[in-house]
């Protein structure tokens, strides 16, 4: 018999691994994290939730009847369920809807990058290559392996028009601006903006000699000085009413000094600025902020720049001005970012004032239109992004301050509007203050653009504070992916709403006066 060529090996290794060692490390997960004496109980307890799962055609028939005939509906000890009658689709499905396991940065439906090594990513590797189609294979595999089998329906988070955007750094291709901004700061460290790097319809992107930075994301120079000097005497005076500090008397006297030698604050100044200098003026996500205390313990680890520093106070103990040094970085860094804080917030309630209370009439029921919408949405496709949204609408029936703004939602509730928390109530209109304030009055196609308007909104401090707080305790990459979603939903309605406005604004020209004889008679008698 003769050999077996490369690329037939290729598929003869891939069938085993997918028929024979696949199944059994799924299962080996799955009994790990549903215990084999516990599982009847556990599928049982969450009934509901499968039910609605196979509502939405995310469990097919086949599935369901296993599931009901096996599990859900046996009282007798002998027909307790057991994974080894369950296949890999099914184990896996259980796995990602029932289980708090963290998805992959591109979730199930998309194959992993190599450098996701998590169990997650392997579960949604085994899912793709498990629906691989061989059959126009002729049972064979070259060393670059083909794509996963093609879906019959397109994923509802698919763009129409075939838009991605390239990394132009490493060249990877991501779906989503939150899936491109994520891999460019988290990978490169670099603030990039999504819309310089799109590929439309396999079109290759334009990659630029230089980096283009967000630049609102960057923190200016003036408004840092602002803040740095706002910051520093409040600073200063807890260092020095520190009561755990050691050498407390020579601290509080260093505080003093420091506060009258304007060469040392201008010094301490600059150092701090390059820390910020670059990074993202928000800091409102976790990310943010692991990449400024990363550069923060590089620069307070910098033997040269604390010497410098300690340049300015020769009469001092060289042993008490490096505690002072590590005591200045340790404060100022959060009153800086408090200042900050104050500042944005003081700035969007100023805002606030350009909205009419029937503008926000109308945006307390898109929020609530928003959810409905969002839910519909997710569950037909990810039942952990639906959980994410359990938290958008208001749980109880206690007046705050957005029931004043419910009065469309009681005029026009169509059956299914949700009515929203206060916290996305304030999101959807810091969105509506951002589009006012970015937007062009004048339309044309470049001041509608969607994407560089949705990065304008995704860089916002404000939009990122309140989805932290919508999504508090959520991974950094599922709260930039639930927002995308909401932005993009927002300015959608957004946008058939303007072009409403237009087309009726041009329907509604005047008409020109009447030219007949009898009109001209008219006015020769009245002049």
């Amino acid at each position: 018999m003769s050999s077996l060529s490369p690329e037939e090996e290729n598929f003869v290794r891939l069938n085993l691994l997918l028929t024979g060692i696949s199944p059994r490390a799924v299962r080996t997960l799955f009994d790990y994290e549903f215990a084999p004496i516990c599982l009847d109980s556990t599928l049982k307890k969450e009934f509901n939730k499968l039910k609605d799962l196979q509502k939405t055609r995310v469990i097919n028939q086949s599935q369901w009847n296993l599931l009901t005939q096996d599990c859900l509906v046996s009282t007798e000890k002998p027909d307790s369920p057991d994974s080894k009658n369950f296949d890999v689709t099914l184990m896996i499905l259980l796995l990602r809807n029932l289980t708090t396991i963290s998805p992959p940065h591109g979730g199930y439906d998309s194959l992993p990058s190599s450098s996701e090594t998590t169990p997650a990513a392997d579960l949604a590797r085994i899912k793709e290559y498990t629906e691989y189609d061989p059959s126009d294979s002729d049972s064979s595999i070259d060393f670059a392996v083909s794509s996963p089998k093609k879906k019959k329906t397109a994923s509802p988070t698919a763009k129409v028009s075939d838009i991605t955007y390239q990394c132009p750094v490493c060249d990877k291709t991501l779906n989503t601006i939150s899936d491109f901004r994520g891999h460019t700061s988290k990978q490169h460290g670099q603030q990039l903006r999504a819309s310089d790097f799109r590929v439309t319809k396999g079109v290759s992107a334009t990659k630029s000699s230089t980096s283009t930075y967000c630049e609102s994301s960057q923190v200016s120079k003036d408004t840092f000085s602002k803040t740095f000097y706002t910051a520093l005497p409040t600073s200063l005076c807890n260092i020095a009413n520190d009561p755990f500090v050691v050498n407390p008397h020579e601290i509080k006297d260093l505080c003093q000094q420091l506060e009258n030698n304007s060469s040392a604050k201008e010094y301490l100044h600059q150092v701090i600025y390059t820390i910020f200098e670059q990074s993202n003026s928000n800091l409102a996500q976790n990310i943010d902020r692991e990449n400024l205390f990363r550069k923060l313990h590089k620069v307070r680890s910098d033997m040269s720049l604390r010497q410098k520093f300690l340049d300015h106070f020769p009469t001092c103990s060289e042993n008490v001005l490096s505690i002072f040094w590590q005591l200045i970085f340790e404060d100022i860094i959060g009153e800086i970012m408090s200042q900050m804080t104050k500042v944005q917030k003081h700035n969007s309630e100023k805002e606030q004032s350009q909205l009419s209370g029937n503008d926000q009439s109308i945006l307390f029921y898109i929020a609530g239109y928003i959810v409905y919408s969002l839910r519909k949405r997710f569950s037909m496709y990810s039942a952990y992004k639906l959980g994410v949204i359990s938290n958008f609408t208001i749980k109880s029936d206690s007046r705050n301050f957005v029931t004043q703004y419910s009065k469309w939602y009681n005029i026009q509730d169509r059956g299914g509007l949700q009515k929203p928390c206060d916290t996305l109530f304030l999101l959807v209109r810091e969105m509506e203050l951002i589009v006012r304030k970015t937007t062009s009055t004048v339309l044309s196609a470049n001041s509608l653009l969607t994407e560089p308007l949705m990065e304008n909104i995704m860089e916002s401090f404000m939009i990122k504070y309140y989805c932290n707080i919508l999504m508090a305790n959520e991974e950094g990459s599922i709260v930039s992916a639930v927002t995308e979603d909401i932005i993009r939903l927002f300015l959608r309605i957004r946008g058939f709403a303007v072009t409403r406005l237009e087309r009726n604004k041009t329907s509604k020209s005047t008409k020109k006066s009447s030219s007949s004889l009898r009109q001209a008679l008219k006015d020769i008698t009245k002049n």
